[in-house]
């Protein structure tokens, strides 16, 4: 069967045509490139400055605003900080010159072990603060104090929370201070 050439030259231009408006097609298979992504709207910018308005000048380099000076902070190992209720306190006789607990290195402690962990505390404390003491325990606090005011050790250990009213009632109470920090 014979086309005429009239027919298949309809059809050849018909399809250039077709090509020519929808662009070329890809070859079967061929990957195609992903749509462009489609950005949401913006909308406007509130507060836009208007025209004569004065924008805050950029800081010059290295003039930043100065901060408030800070005392340092306690250097690292610290005593943890007084509390009233938790912990051991420590008094210490004013004389030996010291006020902190990181200050005991190598002092003699008057330790009373009730078995409410004081010993175990205690000894932690100093051991993770890189500090030897030597320990010279008892029954009761009451039991350390004659040898604690006798001078037999430098430092007594007391519950936080009787700390004060102890320190009160010791002879010649103005001769001893409670030093700064708390064992827990």
């Amino acid at each position: 069967m014979k086309i005429p050439i009239f027919a298949s030259l309809s059809i050849a231009l018909l399809g250039a045509a077709l090509m020519a408006t929808m662009g070329a097609l890809p070859a079967k298979g061929a990957n195609t490139p992903p749509p462009p992504p489609v950005l949401p709207k913006m909308g406007k910018i509130p507060n836009p400055p208007s025209v004569g308005t004065a924008l805050p000048k950029p800081l010059k380099p290295g003039a930043l605003p100065s901060l408030p000076k800070m005392a340092p902070g306690p250097s690292i190992p610290t005593a943890v900080p007084e509390s009233p209720m938790a912990g051991w306190r420590v008094i210490s006789s004013k004389a030996l010159g010291v006020s902190t607990l990181l200050q005991l290195d190598g002092a003699v402690v008057c330790l009373a072990d009730t078995g409410a962990g004081e010993s175990g505390a205690v000894m932690d404390f100093f051991s993770k603060n890189n500090m030897t003491v030597e320990l010279l325990p008892g029954a009761s606090v009451d039991e350390l104090l004659s040898p604690f005011q006798k001078g037999r050790c430098d430092v007594l250990v007391v519950k936080a929370s009787q700390a004060k009213r102890q320190l009160a009632a010791m002879n010649a109470a103005d001769a001893y201070l409670l030093l700064s920090g708390a064992i827990e």
